[in-house]
């Protein structure tokens, strides 16, 4: 059976600190990454027949690279800070 909140029928709103700029890049980068490693598949898939492909190296590289970035920019210290609760 449900129970209502206590004290009324709306839940109290949360507060949500703004995300800093280090998180919105990061965002930014993984959606990169996204579209990147989509690529890298349909150039996998299409050259699946050529060995060792460089276009599949080039681009394998990219999506590490492109990784790499998403993670700087979540270990500064003011993503560090919107993790913990912290303000920064």
């Amino acid at each position: 059976m449900y129970q209502p909140y206590p004290g009324g029928a709306q839940m109290p709103e949360t507060w949500r600190p703004h995300a800093p700029a280090s998180v919105l890049n990061a965002v930014k980068v993984m959606y990169a990454g996204a579209v990147a490693s989509l690529v890298y598949a349909i150039v996998f898939v299409t050259t699946i027949t050529v060995p060792f492909a460089a276009p599949v190296k080039i681009l394998a590289f990219v999506v590490w690279l492109v990784g790499l970035a998403a993670v700087t920019f979540l270990w500064r210290g003011t993503s560090s800070a919107l993790f913990k609760g912290t303000p920064s």
